[in-house]
């Protein structure tokens, strides 16, 4: 998904939460969430993820007079 927010990252095993930009870092425009390597989580580790998105909407102008509202 596209335009996250309220990651929240945490071990399966013992509910710790990691910590963005020491444990993981955030591309939230493309939902891309990629492991510090000298961060907490473990290369092989398993953690739980939960996140919000917004979805994607893409306006046309077509040259009319007042704007309308996307039709998706």
């Amino acid at each position: 998904n596209q335009n996250v927010s309220g990651v929240v990252v945490s071990n399966i095993s013992t509910g710790a939460v990691y910590v963005l930009n020491t444990d993981y870092t955030l591309d939230a425009v493309n939902g891309i969430i990629t492991r510090i390597g000298a961060g907490g989580i473990g290369a092989s580790a398993t953690v739980n993820l939960s996140y919000q998105y917004a979805d994607v909407v893409t306006a046309l102008a077509s040259g009319g007079t007042s704007p309308t509202a996307p039709t998706n």
